[in-house]
């Protein structure tokens, strides 16, 4: 494990060099707290620094307060002093310090201190990797539940397409019938013959009026189930595309689109959805991750107007707006449900926080959606509800371009559901 070592005084970075060798670390060491900085903030920075209080420039206390303003990994920090009042510890930990040892420097109580660090950033780790689990499998989940409206979205159309092509099969069939008898004529035969009492007879059971006017039909319904599975598919695939794809400029509103299109099962019976779509700038975003947000956004919506009971002169709906606001691009989720209570409001964006019974909630949801509006994005959520009137979801991000992207509606309005 890399450890960073930083003090003026050459004989003292000698000494810890020595020492955190012979423990087993590979340390790199600095002269003062710029090099210090410098270090801390490689690709592949040491995660524990032993920093001396006082240096020239930046003191070990102003590397603390830098460092760990950062938005980077943990870094544990031990300064050295040789200030013990009161005082300066607090002033030290204050800095974002997470231990100190004082001049002159006890080999075993360093050695200790370094011990409680290693142990320490790898907690660090371990709940990091156990968070990043319990996000893939809040994915999975999302994942697994649109699979199966997913299923009815494309089932549907193809059922009319098999539909489609049987009529035409029989349609074959019968003008094929048709065309027999016609081909089989003598050559040279009048009106009034048997052979063209038998064509007339061939027309007449034919339909071919009908025929003429159905047969269009069907070839269109056929296309039209076609061009929705393909839409479909196209939805899901830009839904669950990886982390590492489509990491360039989004179009937020082609998002909406797609995630209402793979999640169109949620919205059931009693739901309606609105849009209304803005020219917006595209945002720095991948699809997988604003699809994520969109899903939870429009799940937390559907589950509030479930549990409001039905009311004839209330129209339950979700409702979701874009528009360019200076340099922010920004989208509105409401919805007619129960609401949020007044004493949860604050925690709802807190990890693992859920109001669900144990086994059907992860606390998650809402979370991933601040995770990443917020902190990748640079952005913001907020939330405006009561209870019994509603939610409102605001969500913010900056734009990465100067130019909007067309919202490719044929009205400024459009109803789902």
């Amino acid at each position: 494990m890399r450890i960073l070592i930083a003090d003026d005084d050459p004989t003292t970075r000698k000494m810890l060099k020595s020492l955190t060798t012979k423990w087993g670390f590979d340390p790199v060491t600095a002269e003062d707290g710029e090099q210090a900085l410098q270090f801390l903030r490689e690709d592949d920075a040491p995660r524990l620094a032993i920093l001396d209080w006082m240096m020239p420039g930046k003191s070990g206390l102003d590397v603390c307060n830098e460092v760990h303003g950062d938005d980077s990994p943990l870094t544990y920090t031990i300064l050295v002093t040789s200030l013990t009042e009161s005082k300066n510890v607090v002033a030290a930990l204050e800095a974002g310090a997470h231990d100190y040892v004082t001049k002159p420097v006890n080999a075993a109580e360093l050695k200790s201190r370094i011990g409680v660090g290693v142990r320490t950033l790898a907690y660090e780790k371990s709940i990091l990797e156990k968070s990043q689990a319990l996000f893939q499998a809040r994915k999975m989940e999302s994942i697994g539940n649109l699979a199966g409206g997913v299923a009815h979205e494309i089932n549907s159309p193809i059922q009319h397409i098999g539909n489609s092509l049987e009529f035409l099969q029989d349609s074959f069939t019968t003008l094929d019938d048709v065309l027999k008898t016609v081909t089989e004529l003598p050559p040279g035969v009048d009106g009034d013959s048997v052979s063209s009492q038998a064509v007339h007879a061939a027309v007449e059971e034919a339909d071919l009026e009908f025929l003429r006017e159905e047969i269009p039909v069907s070839i269109q319904e056929a296309r039209e189930g076609i061009g929705q599975v393909s839409m479909v598919i196209k939805a899901m695939q830009h839904f669950v595309a990886t982390d590492d794809e489509n990491e360039a400029e989004l179009d937020l509103n082609r998002t909406i689109r797609d995630t209402l299109a793979v999640a169109a099962h949620l919205f059931k019976a009693r739901t309606t959805v609105h849009t209304d779509y803005d020219e917006v700038l595209p945002i720095a975003c991948n699809s997988n991750e604003m699809g994520q947000v969109l899903l939870n956004l429009i799940l937390n919506a559907t589950e509030a107007i479930e549990r409001r009971p039905v009311e004839a002169d209330r129209e339950d709906a979700i409702e979701i707006r874009t528009l360019q606001d200076e340099a922010d691009v920004v989208m509105t989720i409401s919805d007619t449900g129960d609401g949020i209570p007044d004493d949860i409001r604050d925690r709802i964006f807190d990890q693992f926080f859920t109001t669900k019974d144990v086994g059907e909630g992860t606390g998650l949801g809402l979370f991933i959606c601040w995770s990443t509006i917020v902190e990748k994005l640079g952005g913001s959520i907020a939330c405006a509800s009561a209870p019994g009137s509603g939610t409102t979801f605001t969500v913010r991000i900056p734009a990465c371009a100067t130019e909007p992207q067309p919202c490719g509606c044929a009205t400024d309005e459009e109803t789902i559901g």
